[in-house]
């Protein structure tokens, strides 16, 4: 054994995931540009709406059954950039909320994190999210006081999410 604990589960010994270890990852939205610099990643995940059923049966009884899956947003989080390309996005989508842009054709984009080993060598997890696009573009930091950075932090939401292990 690799680690010395004897044991050797899901994250055991030489193993590349393990849930303490710090990540390094990279973001990639190709219809958008690149976009890759993030620095944090809010917490995701999905869940099923549940519908009960009554059952008219001897027991009349309920059952519960998986509905519509639904996918937390996620936000993504760096220092501020020159980059325009995130407020151009974000941009787009309020032009058409608003009715000034009638075609949403460029404004959904795939994104595909990729989280490496602990190395940084090969990726791990692929977390891919289909017809993402920003629904918040927030900055962050602004102190007169302070020396400290501006942060821009984006909210993207989402119709599906696929979770990848490479081979």
């Amino acid at each position: 054994m690799a680690n010395g604990s004897g044991t050797q589960g899901r994250f055991g010994g030489d193993s590349a995931l393990r849930p303490a270890m710090g990540f390094r990852f990279s973001v990639s939205i190709p219809q958008r540009g690149s976009m890759s610099s993030w620095a944090k990643i809010s917490d995701t995940g999905n869940e099923s709406e549940v519908l009960e059923l009554k059952q008219v049966t001897r027991s009349d009884g309920v059952s519960k059954y998986p509905g519509i899956p639904r996918y937390a947003p996620i936000t993504l989080s760096r220092g501020a950039s020159d980059d325009e390309a995130l407020a151009i996005w974000r941009e787009e989508v309020m032009d058409h909320a608003s009715g000034r842009r009638t075609r949403p054709s460029g404004m959904v984009a795939d994104v595909e994190i990729s989280v490496f080993d602990r190395l940084g060598e090969r990726p791990v997890k692929v977390i891919a999210l289909y017809k993402a696009w920003p629904s918040g573009l927030r900055f962050a930091g602004l102190n007169a006081g302070s020396s400290g950075f501006l942060f821009e932090a984006l909210t993207l939401v989402f119709d599906q999410m696929e979770i990848i292990t490479p081979p």
